[in-house]
């Protein structure tokens, strides 16, 4: 008896064993979103190997009391689920799009985000690769998850440790003064989501046009860029452009798709 009830425990450790050795599963891959995810769940685009997590649906809280006008005030907003990139589009990304028109810079290797693109740019490039932009709620609601938060990783105040940014702290930037890094260089910065670079790096655009605006229609930014400051780089934080058309090394953009 006291035999049989050994070989029981060492064929348990075995097995035991066996499951912590086997892989964490791999994100699907597929040229469409799969229809049976679930929160939290990655999928990776076969078309441009982008990678992008499902965000759920319901309330959030957008905007903020302490920021500036078009931020105001603090509101619960809602949203569908929605994927969306984990990091901003790369270079070597966009260089498989035959249909983009070529950016007029570049800064750095094919890991870093792709700059000098337009707001038409990032939409044909997010069209091309089966998805599209995201809107101001989505990206916001990715960005700080549902308790309101000022930055991606919490309320603890914006640095280098956590963005590719202008530290006043240090006195220079871990990106100012030169570009944007290769996307993902901070991962202490992911938001609730695990969503990267959503603070600081490039400024991302959404879809959106600017409700705000006095002196003609304009598209929205957001998140800042590797020149920002704290205040610049916080989730609720807003910027316009009220010709769609510009772009500088300092703009680039990541993509989303609807979840069925």
């Amino acid at each position: 008896m006291h035999s049989k009830n050994l070989l029981i425990i060492i064929i348990l450790s075995l097995l035991t064993a066996g499951c912590a050795l086997l892989p964490t599963p791999k994100p699907v891959v597929s040229a469409a979103p799969p229809a049976d995810a679930e929160p939290g769940d990655r999928w990776t685009s076969s078309i441009d190997g982008m990678t992008l997590v499902l965000v759920p649906a319901g309330e959030f809280r957008m905007g903020s009391d302490d920021g500036d006008y078009d931020e105001r005030p603090l509101r619960t907003e809602t949203t569908e689920a929605f994927w969306i990139d984990l990091t901003e589009v790369t270079q070597g990304m966009y260089a498989h799009c035959s249909d983009c028109p070529i950016p007029d810079c570049f800064r750095g290797d094919d890991e870093h985000p792709v700059v000098c693109v337009d707001w038409d740019a990032a939409r044909t490039y997010c069209e091309w690769a089966g998805r599209r932009l995201l809107s101001e709620k989505e990206w916001e609601k990715a960005a700080r998850g549902t308790d309101g938060r000022i930055y991606p990783w919490g309320n603890e105040l914006a640095s280098c440790d956590y963005a590719v940014m202008f530290d006043p702290v240090l006195g220079n930037g871990c990106g100012s003064g030169d570009s944007a890094w290769a996307v993902g260089s901070k991962p202490e910065g992911a938001s609730p989501y695990g969503v990267l670079d959503m603070a600081g790096n490039v400024w991302e655009w959404v879809e959106d046009w600017d409700p705000y605006a006095t002196n003609g229609a304009g598209r929205v930014l957001r998140g800042g860029g590797y020149f920002s400051i704290p205040a610049t780089v916080r989730a609720a934080k807003r910027e316009v452009l009220h010709l769609p058309l510009d772009k500088n090394d300092g703009l680039g953009f990541r993509c989303g798709a609807s979840a069925k």
